[in-house]
């Protein structure tokens, strides 16, 4: 059994108001042109001034492992400079100030001749052109992990992850709800692409009618080797790694049979190869007690955070803490000024109760860390380690197998630093933390 936590969901709210919604266009984008770490950054191919069509393309991989980009609005490009994202670092961006027609490149839309023959190869070039990348947040690109999954024989699974196991977040929930069969079809692609002999939906038990929903498609579908995986609802069942340990213990099954990709990349995946449609946009739940109106939205990528959050009616109070991602694992936002990269599954907006911090206090050795630790290390003795800067004893504790998924922090009872001191730890730095 894996250790988590049951956390109180606090979906309701996103779902109340149907499925996804397209907002008003926003009056500009900044289209991001760093992809994940290690890939340099594609090289732009337009300049201030230029006009360009929603889905054009405005810079190219700069090697084999990255990936293009595309614009997510039509209009004029007013700068390509470095902007500060959400995780607060320069990157290399493109801005585009919206026409207000969002005129889109003739092919978009239109079914692909021969889609369903393609090769694996062919596929690859398709994920790469279109500016494919893990919408889950790690945002590798699609091409490279096929690639490195594929072993040119039909064998292991490939994992569609539907697991949204924090709290307030349903993006991926409402875009299989809406497009069932998309995602199917787009996980046969992956499958096809990856090499794998088998597809496995990993849905939780709090999104049984997902898996119903998924079950049905595949029953008409007729495809024996596809399945859905119901498992436990507790934090942070979503992790790759996490997720894969829990699919191989029956029947007994290394991780490397696994590859795993996410709800929403799957969806992408059958877009960009059926209906010649390259990555510019994704879904993005904005929710939060302090929203006014919480619920998913269709997001060009660059939109800025604000103008989500005006489409969502803004603010019933001002939020103690805004919030991209999960609580648990989310990127704290100073403002809403960053704007809307591939892996942005949310926009948090949480009242001043729920993230206020009471005073640190020593570590009473109560164990509770202990018990709800997934990877199945002990979170005290790591930290006691790490803020006297003992780090070869917090790697003999187990600090290099720690997954960063929080639940330590968030039951300790007194308060501890706990996943500052790990982060720094992680990171090979002195441990720094707030507020002592």
């Amino acid at each position: 059994m894996i250790r988590g936590l049951r956390l109180e969901w606090k979906k309701e709210k996103s779902l109340l108001h149907g499925g996804l919604k397209r907002p008003l266009l926003p009056e500009k984008v900044t289209v991001r042109l760093q992809g994940s770490e290690g890939i340099p950054p594609a090289e732009p191919c337009v300049v201030p001034g230029d006009q360009v069509r929603t889905g054009q393309i405005i810079a190219k991989a700069a090697s084999p492992q990255g990936v293009f980009v595309h614009a997510s609005l039509s209009g004029s490009v007013t700068a390509v400079d470095y902007f500060q994202d959400a995780y607060g670092k320069p990157a290399l961006s493109v801005e585009i100030h919206s026409d207000g027609r969002d005129s889109r490149l003739e092919e978009i839309g239109r079914e692909r001749k021969n889609w369903e023959t393609l090769e694996p190869a062919g596929l690859q070039n398709i994920f790469r052109a279109s500016g494919l990348v893990g919408l889950g947040g790690a945002m590798k690109p699609v091409h490279v992990k096929t690639q490195s999954a594929s072993c040119g024989v039909d064998q292991g699974t490939l994992v569609v992850n539907a697991c949204e196991s924090e709290p307030y977040v349903t993006c991926d929930y409402g875009l299989g709800m809406a497009h069932p069969l998309e995602v199917l079809k787009g996980a046969e692609l992956l499958r096809r692409a990856s090499g794998r002999a088998r597809i496995a939906f990993a849905v939780q038990k709090n999104a049984l009618d997902l898996a119903e929903v998924l079950k049905s498609k595949i029953f008409f579908l007729k495809w024996p080797h596809t399945e859905v995986r119901v498992l436990e609802a507790l934090y942070p069942m979503g992790d790759e790694r996490l997720l894969v340990r829990e699919l191989g213990r029956k029947p007994r099954r290394p991780p490397q049979d696994f590859t795993v990709f996410n709800l929403a990349t799957a969806f992408a995946v059958y877009e960009a190869v059926v209906l010649q449609k390259p990555l510019y946009e994704r879904v993005v739940t904005v929710s939060g007690e302090c929203v006014i109106e919480p619920r998913n939205f269709w997001a060009r990528l660059g939109t800025p955070f604000r103008h989500l959050v005006k489409s969502a009616k803004g603010f019933m109070r001002e939020p103690g803490k805004l919030v991209m991602g999960g609580p648990m694992k989310g990127i704290a936002q100073k403002d809403w000024e960053a704007f809307v990269l591939p892996g942005t599954q949310a926009l948090l907006a949480l009242p001043e109760e729920l993230v206020k911090r009471g005073p640190e206090e020593p570590c009473i050795r109560c164990g509770r860390c202990l018990e709800v630790c997934p990877a199945e290390i002990s979170p005290a003795m790591i930290t006691q380690a790490l803020e006297k800067n003992f780090y070869s004893a917090a790697r003999d504790y187990g600090l290099d197998e720690c997954l960063e998924c929080g639940n330590c922090a968030f039951i300790c009872p007194s308060n501890r630093p706990m996943m500052e001191l790990i982060t720094s730890g992680l990171a090979g730095k002195d441990p720094v933390y707030e507020n002592r």
